[in-house]
């Protein structure tokens, strides 16, 4: 456990500038949306809107955190891949140290929306904020898992890469692995539309209704939310397998 804790500092060490990419990023729009804000008198609105689309954008982060670590690391990858420990135990502290940064910049964005929506007049808020601390709640937790499961479709597709550039050029590696992923995509969209998909994970429904009585959709014409937990285990089993294969490839296949 000790030199897996290590292991994770250096991870943390690797990932920081991808850390400071974003936030400079995120200072740098926040801060021009906010001037804007200000001077037509509507700097709580301004920071609210933003702090909440970011917030939910911030799915997209381990990917592009994953991205950043795996480019870094390529011209090292021959230390990486002779560490004393498996692929699995890499990766892992390369996912947990994204997870970290992610946690981090959500919950800066998640005390603006809180603090700012106390000086939003706005009617489509009440005052039970236990509902919308739920919703953000629920929120979170679906924005990480979401973006562990991307991140793992990205780190198979990258082991594919490597894969295809023993054997090809480069260009030609990341052209094939782009229409790869693209096909992959098509692939699954269509599975997803079809009835055996739904008979498996349509299962175990869940309402959500209460998690937004916070907000007064009286005006909207909209179906009770709900989700289902067999499509969260499909998913889980899913990412599982990609992540199965990628460490797979990564431990017997890809050779520095």
């Amino acid at each position: 456990m000790q030199g897996w804790g290590s292991l994770l500092k250096k991870e943390l060490r690797l990932g920081l500038p991808a850390f400071w990419i974003v936030v400079g990023a995120l200072l740098f729009i926040g801060g021009i949306a906010s001037y804007f804000g200000g001077r037509n008198g509507v700097l709580n609105e301004t920071l609210f809107i933003f702090s909440a689309v970011t917030f939910l954008g911030m799915a997209l982060y381990l990917g592009f955190y994953f991205i950043f670590s795996m480019t870094a690391e390529t011209k090292r990858l021959h230390l990486w891949l002779h560490h004393a420990r498996s692929a699995s135990g890499l990766i892992f502290a390369k996912m947990t140290s994204g997870v970290i940064y992610q946690v981090m910049i959500m919950a800066v964005l998640i005390a603006i929306v809180f603090i700012t929506a106390t000086q939003v007049q706005w009617d489509v808020f009440s005052n039970d904020w236990n509902f919308g601390v739920s919703a953000v709640v629920v929120l979170s937790i679906h924005i990480v898992l979401y973006s562990i499961s991307m991140s793992i479709g990205l780190l198979f597709f990258w082991m594919i890469f490597l894969l295809m550039k023993k054997a090809m050029p480069t260009i030609l590696s990341i052209c094939l692995t782009v229409l790869a992923a693209i096909a992959a995509l098509i692939a699954f969209g269509w599975f997803a539309n079809t009835s055996f998909y739904a008979a498996i994970t349509e299962w175990g429904t869940i309402n959500l209704e209460s998690l937004f009585f916070w907000i007064n959709f009286s005006f909207l014409q909209v179906e009770t939310p709900v989700v289902f937990i067999g499509s969260y285990v499909f998913d889980i089993l899913l990412t599982v397998v990609l992540f199965l294969a990628a460490v797979w490839i990564l431990d017997r296949k890809v050779e520095v």
